[in-house]
């Protein structure tokens, strides 16, 4: 598909229809794009609306903002692992940085999270914005010891907040009101004029609702109230959510800078190089880290370069940046040679390790293979949103980046739960299984990967996913496996067998129960097949 499928250019601009409402324009674009990917024509009416893209993506970001609060989640350190967009944006926090750095009183940072970490109970900590507002955070960590979760001590009363306050406390509609007025920010004497009584009765409730509750101060009654909160919003189907992610085991130097590396499995067993794809945080996923001990398997999984925080300069090539980081983390281990398992798009940076450094891969387990793009035909199954995603990726990298940096928003504000419809919309099976509650973790572990570097090293990926690269594949000197799911409605079928029939030792098999995220569903079979290609290598365990 070509540019010249857009049909004869008019002599008369065509004005881009007005945006009534941001979505209609959203889809309205979406459409464009369709037809010119079908050859209906459009794509002069598309080039006379890119003009209004900037706007379009600027709303949709923007939506919701007004009622969004700050929520983190910080290491028992008090560095950030995690933060939604309005944290971002009024504490101007980055992945990495202390929380301290923005706390009003220099010694409260320091006693919160003491407090936190060796009591287990919530805390509250006073901040500054960047409009040097003062904001109340609540704080509290779901496993003593764990990652910290807070959240801005929202104004106003919550119905629900009342009767959770009323089931756990006992606390009477008159102690309620107090603490109402209290988490609203008034003083003792302004509540008094408020309810037309005297300052000494509500202190006498304020003392009822510290006893009850079990806290010392008012402070620590408005924290413990709207750690409640949190903690209910958290295991209900409702409300916003923001996970902490899973650390990486290693902090691996290389050439141009430290990369975080998950190490699993049993140690000194059978080496397999793990290389992740855009969307599946299999190392998260305690059950597959279990299947890779249990089959002896000593599992290196690397970060690739522009994910969570393995650093990707502007300009850098990411397949030749991901070897020779490889080859360094190789080395430091003492491995000489592993078989490796790949993801998505971790077919192709298997691919290309194996023809660099021929010597240090003994076959490649592709679960799933994505093939090369050969042509826009192999697109045609695909649903619209996922083959506009692909045109866009190609012709169009700006919308693209626009789409992915959305996509970041949307998450960071509403929560992991978001990420299996965004990415698999229309594609019910692969969608329905990424929710299943046993994935939680892979979700968590996916969102800080991709979001860690605002999408960058995921924005890549979308190129390479879409680049012919079939020349390649001729030269590959060892054996490989390319699995596919065949429930999968984002890869091509026939695209994946014939790389399997490019490939001197490729073999193709299908797996009928499972779509994209086979690495989720059939971890373990993963696993077992790179055990046997291992012991066809002729590699053993180093124990």
């Amino acid at each position: 598909m070509t540019a010249d499928a857009a049909g004869p250019a008019r002599n008369t601009p065509i004005q881009a229809p007005p945006i009534q409402s941001t979505e209609a324009a959203y889809r309205r674009l979406v459409d464009l794009i369709s037809d010119v990917l079908e050859g209906r024509g459009g794509l002069d009416r598309l080039s006379m609306m890119m003009g209004d893209v900037p706007a379009i993506f600027e709303a949709m970001g923007a939506a919701g903002f007004a009622d969004e609060g700050v929520m983190l989640v910080l290491d028992p350190a008090g560095r950030v692992l995690s933060r939604n967009a309005a944290a971002a944006r009024r504490l101007a926090l980055e992945v990495g940085d202390e929380l301290g750095a923005v706390v009003l009183t220099p010694g409260s940072h320091a006693a919160f999270l003491e407090t936190v970490r060796r009591t287990g109970e919530a805390g509250a900590l006073f901040v500054a914005d960047m409009r040097e507002r003062t904001l109340l955070l609540a704080g509290m960590a779901p496993e003593r010891g764990g990652d910290i979760l807070l959240v801005e001590c929202r104004r106003g009363q919550d119905t629900a907040l009342e009767a959770r306050l009323t089931a756990v406390f006992g606390l009477i509609p008159s102690e309620l009101r107090v603490l109402f007025a209290l988490m609203d920010g008034r003083d003792i004497e302004a509540i008094a004029a408020e309810t037309g009584r005297k300052p000494a009765t509500i202190r006498q409730l304020v003392k009822a609702v510290l006893a009850k509750m079990g806290v010392h101060s008012q402070t620590q009654a408005v924290a413990l109230a709207y750690s409640l909160m949190l903690t209910a919003e958290r295991l209900s189907d409702s409300g916003p959510r923001l996970h902490a992610p899973s650390a990486a085991s290693l902090l691996e130097p290389t050439a141009d800078g430290p990369v975080p590396v998950h190490r699993f499995g049993r140690p000194g067993g059978f080496p397999v190089l793990l290389l992740h794809g855009a969307l599946f945080g299999i190392a998260a996923q305690p059950d597959i880290r279990h299947a890779a001990h249990t089959l002896g398997l000593d599992v290196i999984a690397p970060v690739r370069p522009g994910y969570g925080a393995a650093p990707l300069a502007p300009g850098a090539d990411p397949l030749k940046l991901s070897a020779a980081r490889i080859d360094a983390i190789l080395d430091r281990q003492g491995i000489t040679r592993a078989v490796v398992v790949a993801h998505d798009i971790g077919t192709r940076f298997a691919i290309d390790f194996a023809l660099r450094r021929p010597d240090r891969v003994a076959g490649i387990v592709a679960a799933p293979a994505t093939p090369p793009m050969r042509g826009w035909a192999q697109t045609s199954d695909m649903p619209l949103r996922h083959r506009v995603n692909a045109w866009a990726s190609q012709k169009m990298p700006a919308l693209m980046d626009k789409i992915v940096g959305l996509g970041i928003t949307q998450v960071a504000r509403k929560g992991v739960d978001l990420i299996p419809g965004l990415v698999f919309s229309d594609c019910d099976f692969d969608r329905d299984l990424w929710s299943d509650p046993r994935f939680a973790p892979s979700l968590q572990e996916s969102f800080a990967l991709v979001s860690g570097q605002k999408g960058l090293g995921f924005r890549h990926d979308m190129r390479l996913t879409n680049e012919d690269w079939s020349d390649l594949v001729p030269r590959v000197p060892c054996e490989v496996l390319l699995l596919h799911g065949e429930r999968s409605q984002t890869v091509s079928r026939q695209a994946v067998s014939d790389l399997a029939g490019l490939l001197p030792a490729g073999r193709f098999q299908p797996v009928g129960d499972a779509g994209h995220t086979l690495p989720l569903s059939h971890g373990d079979m993963v696993f077992r097949q790179a055990l046997l290609l291992a012991g066809r290598a002729g590699l053993s365990e180093r124990l």
